[in-house]
């Protein structure tokens, strides 16, 4: 799927880190919209033709300064390098904004760019082309129901995933899903032609979501995250190889599933029984990743994490029969959304970066 290649190349761009860079304590002072805009307008070469458009206001968190002190820290003590300049921890410190450019003339939106500023107060900023055809209007409604779908994300427990999926999606979200099988949100049609039962369908991509996200939603529980989403990135996957071990070691999970992408992989179910099956397994692996890793959704550290986390930083639009609109957020959570008939926005999928 092009919106998924697209995105697979941006997240890799985005996730190249650079050198370190001394980040202090000596200010963590807010820089004005003005001051964002400002330095957005003296690096652009197309500053005649372009308007700035502040589409979120990013308050630091109330723990903010602590948490990226600790995630630098951390970071030095492991010599690891600085993502971006220091992007999200600067931005953890002292808030920023998400600029949105357009087009005076068409109304057509350009580029999402991401702005913070050091402790000298030099502005740090990230941008990102928008690909394909999109108002000023349709990106900001979609920025705005990004932002709100990866917060609840991030701070909700997998058992509360089925209701995210319908609080986003709509009641037919277990029928959902990108038209062409990608995203943990698609099921394929052989699949749901095994069951009359939405419910067992909206479970199936409850549990799928639960299981192929949980790396990127345990990151967040890093305190390393900030200054290094890579590294919190890995640690989270080698948290996740340690506790399937130990699940299997207990006498569950073995036979031909014998891994999270094989549990995941719905197109090796063939039958009903194959599907009730499947949703054995899920349920009871999911029921061990959540009793022996919940999410420390109340954590300083935590909730630090998904403020940066909720930003969007790509935007796209893949043009087919009906427009699917994508964005990713950190650490490569990519949503995608329609329009429905009532011209407001719903989930349609979900997958992550690679």
């Amino acid at each position: 799927m092009a919106m998924r290649l697209v995105f697979v190349l941006l997240f890799s761009i985005l996730l190249v880190p650079v050198g370190a860079t001394q980040v202090s304590d000596s200010s963590n002072r807010m820089m004005t919209e003005d001051q964002a805009v400002s330095a957005l307008r003296a690096r652009s070469h197309e500053a005649a033709d372009v308007r700035y458009l502040v589409a979120v206001k990013c308050e630091p968190p109330p723990d903010g300064l602590l948490v990226s002190r600790d995630s630098l820290a951390e970071a030095e003590s492991k010599h690891l390098e600085l993502y971006e300049n220091g992007l999200f921890v600067n931005l953890m410190r002292s808030g920023g904004y998400l600029v949105l450019e357009f087009d005076k003339e068409t109304d057509a939106a350009k580029a999402l760019d991401l702005v913070t500023s050091d402790p000298t107060g030099r502005a740090i900023v990230h941008s990102s082309d928008v690909h394909g055809s999109l108002t000023r209007d349709k990106a900001l409604a979609i920025i705005n129901n990004s932002a709100g779908f990866s917060r609840a994300f991030f701070i909700s427990q997998r058992s509360q995933i089925d209701g995210l999926l319908i609080e986003f999606g709509g009641s037919d979200a277990a029928t959902l899903g990108i038209t062409d099988g990608q995203g943990y949100m698609a099921i394929p049609e052989a699949v749901r032609r095994l069951t009359t039962e939405p419910r067992e369908l909206l479970e199936l991509t409850g549990l799928t979501n639960g299981l192929a996200l949980w790396t990127i939603r345990h990151a967040l529980t890093m305190p390393v995250y900030a200054a290094n989403p890579i590294a919190a990135v890995r640690e989270a996957n080698k948290q996740l190889a340690i506790l399937v071990g130990e699940f299997q070691s207990k006498g569950s999970g073995k036979g031909d599933l014998d891994s999270v992408d094989r549990l995941i992989d719905l197109e090796s179910i063939h039958t009903h029984q194959d599907f009730e099956t499947r949703l054995k397994s899920m349920r009871e692996l999911c029921s061990f990743l959540d009793k022996h890793a919940p999410l420390p959704v109340n954590s300083a550290v935590y909730k630090a994490n998904v403020f940066i986390s909720s930003v969007p930083l790509n935007l796209s639009v893949e043009q087919d029969a009906t427009a699917l609109y994508g964005v990713v957020t950190m650490p490569g959570l990519m949503s995608g959304w329609t329009r429905a008939a009532n011209g407001q926005f719903i989930l349609e999928g979900l997958s992550v970066a690679e």
